[in-house]
């Protein structure tokens, strides 16, 4: 048997609605174990990057930016860029990198040909070293299964779902083109 570890996660985010049509939100997540609650991630406006460095840069940080833009009252696009250990100084180094990125783009579209239908399409990929840390504890997985994207570390998914509502049915059609 594994002994059982304390893990905790932490997150906070802020989300700014910048005008009618523009929203944007930003988040960070912190992992880490083998250690009680520590305190230092409840202050709610440091950022938690800062923090671990602080505490020995032994946690795992992940941040996460997101988009959402509607182009008009059924028309919107959005995006997500997902960054785990990130090292500023070296985001543009050849040589040794540890950028390690997850990103999303898509639009859902309502009303395209009946009151109550939706379209939505999106393109997902994650770069093979996310969710990962030095420390396996601090790792992005709960009982083998990566927090957030189904498909986890080094995956990629082209997603197409088209519901409506139709003589009091609801229709639900996708395709799910996968790779991992």
């Amino acid at each position: 048997r594994k002994p059982y570890v304390n893990r905790n996660l932490a997150a906070h985010q802020l989300e700014l609605k910048l005008n009618n049509k523009l929203s944007v939100r930003l988040v960070e997540l912190a992992i880490y174990g083998a250690r009680s609650f520590d305190v230092h991630y409840s202050l709610p406006f440091i950022p938690f990057w800062s923090i671990q460095h602080y505490l020995g840069d032994t946690d795992n940080i992940i941040m996460l930016g997101e988009f959402k833009y509607k182009l008009k009252s059924s028309l919107a696009i959005y995006g997500a860029l997902l960054i785990d250990e990130w090292t500023p100084q070296l985001t543009f180094s050849k040589n040794e990198n540890r950028n390690w990125f997850g990103y999303q783009i898509g639009f859902n579209y309502k009303k395209l040909f009946f009151q109550k239908d939706k379209l939505n399409v999106e393109y997902n990929w994650t770069d093979h070293r996310i969710y990962r840390h030095r420390y396996e504890i601090n790792n992005f997985y709960s009982n083998i299964y990566p927090v957030g994207f189904w498909g986890g570390p080094h995956a990629e998914e082209f997603f197409i779902n088209y519901s409506f509502e139709k003589f009091n049915f609801e229709f639900d059609v996708e395709y799910s083109k996968s790779k991992r």
